[in-house]
């Protein structure tokens, strides 16, 4: 608690076709026996940042890790993921409990995160892998990630599974603010058909704002392959400068339930994008009518104090008091 960690560092040449052995942390709590979990850690009040990572991640929880809480942390400034809950690695040599889970992550500030100088992405710098994530979970389940700021990073929050065969599950993103991000507000699911999936998670009450920031189209929410069972709902969703507000080009999705959701982008009604099963609809009255959608679901610009300046609380008389972000700034 309280502890302030910078400029660790590895500058060892990444090696091999996956540009391995640069490796550091700032904070990593591995599970590596079984069946008995590490258990009831806090990490609480600190800062990390000015971290060259690697393939490595600030704070990691990874492995057989069993009910822990990082709490009102601040991390900026770092070559790759702020915060990772990570499961399937092999860190403990039991399947069955390699994995880290009943997590909570609250309270947190993160920002100012990127792999496009990290040569573990690619070593011609810089790489634009733009690939990492503010808070990222790959493999754990039974997590609460909520009351956190995620800006100006690659990813906001991905909620995700990279090895065959393995579910992230049972993951609740509720009450963030996510904002200009350069991908992605929030991600889901594999990042391609030869990974995991994402089950029976709740996105809720999130604020997503300007995200996609390179305008390459990935939207507030990118929904990527084998999401099962999600629910999104009561968030707030504003487009950047590509109106695109939900991107998904994967068919391999099924059981998510989209529904009373706020939708505005600052361009004209007409122009707001949803592309759901690779299929893009304009404007969303095309959306709810072609996906069946969001049938509650509104579009209005819900009145931020002030958008420009990031004051993203709404107005007394806002249309979408009830949605979104719902923590003090």
């Amino acid at each position: 608690m309280g502890n302030t960690i910078h400029t660790i560092a590895s500058y060892a040449p990444p090696e091999g076709p996956d540009l391995r052995g640069r490796d550091a942390h700032g904070i990593a709590i591995y599970g590596t026996e079984h069946p008995q979990a590490l258990r009831d850690i806090i990490i609480k009040d600190n800062e990390l940042y000015d971290l060259t990572l690697g393939s490595s991640e600030s704070l990691a929880v990874n492995g057989n890790v069993d009910t822990f809480a990082l709490l009102d942390n601040t991390i900026h400034d770092t070559d790759n993921i702020g915060i990772d809950l990570i499961g399937y690695e092999g860190t403990s040599e039991d399947d069955t409990y390699d994995q880290a889970r009943n997590g909570i992550v609250r309270g947190n500030e993160v920002y100012d995160i990127t792999s496009n100088n990290n040569p573990s992405y690619g070593i011609d710098l810089p790489n634009d892998s733009n690939a990492a994530g503010g808070i990222y979970v790959d493999g754990g389940k039974d997590h609460i990630i909520d009351q956190n700021r995620v800006y100006r990073s690659d990813i906001g929050i991905e909620v995700a599974s990279e090895h065959g065969g393995r579910s992230t599950s049972n993951i609740t993103v509720r009450d963030n603010l996510i904002h200009s991000n350069r991908l992605t507000g929030i991600a889901m699911g594999g990042y391609d058909e030869e990974r995991g999936s994402t089950e029976d998670s709740k996105i809720m009450y999130n604020t997503l704002v300007g995200n996609d920031t390179l305008n390459a189209g990935n939207g507030q929410l990118f929904m990527q392959a084998r999401t099962k069972n999600n629910t999104f709902m009561h968030n707030i969703l504003v487009s950047g400068s590509s109106e695109v507000l939900i991107y998904n080009e994967y068919t391999s999705n099924t059981g998510n339930v989209f529904d009373h959701n706020v939708y505005y982008s600052p361009g004209e009604q007409e122009d707001a994008l949803w592309v759901w099963k690779n299929k893009p609809y304009s404007g969303i009255a095309a959306y709810i009518k072609g996906t069946g959608n969001d049938a509650h679901s509104i579009y209005v610009n819900p009145a931020f104090m002030d958008e420009p300046n990031e004051d993203f609380r709404l107005q007394a008389n806002s249309p979408a008091r009830t949605y979104g972000y719902l923590a003090p700034r």
